[in-house]
């Protein structure tokens, strides 16, 4: 696979498994830096985590599109993002608690829209701040 190629966006079997053993080498490094999370200040570990779960997911996401980063590029959506920080959060808690002291956190979606006058209150006298 060549330079050119790349360049023109040419998609191919050559490309796909010079992808596919790029993500394998990148996730090995990834795991295998996992350990340092628990080696730093609280700060930074919750970072490391965040960084390191965000680029596996990333990963997980190049292979599910066939190592096809030419047409598309895969992103992380505002659901995963919470779910790692729920994740991370947990693990966190955990080693500051003591393990199996939190086992989840739940992230919930936003609600359906309210209809009209479901915020009122029925027989009420309004927010009195008004004059007269």
């Amino acid at each position: 696979y060549t330079v050119d190629q790349l360049f023109a966006h040419q998609y191919d079997d050559r490309f796909r498994s010079l992808m596919q053993e790029a993500v394998e080498h990148a996730r090995g490094l990834s795991l295998k830096g996992l350990p340092l999370i628990g080696m730093v200040n609280r700060r930074l570990a919750v970072d490391l985590d965040l960084f390191s779960r965000g680029g596996m997911c990333i990963l997980d996401k190049i292979a599910a599109q066939n190592y096809d980063v030419l047409s598309r590029r895969p992103s992380i959506s505002k659901v995963e993002r919470l779910r790692l920080l729920a994740g991370t959060l947990v693990r966190r808690l955990n080693s500051e608690l003591g393990e199996g002291t939190v086992t989840r956190v739940k992230v919930r979606g936003p609600e359906q829209p309210r209809r009209p006058g479901e915020w009122r209150v029925r027989g009420g006298r309004g927010p009195r701040d008004t004059y007269g």
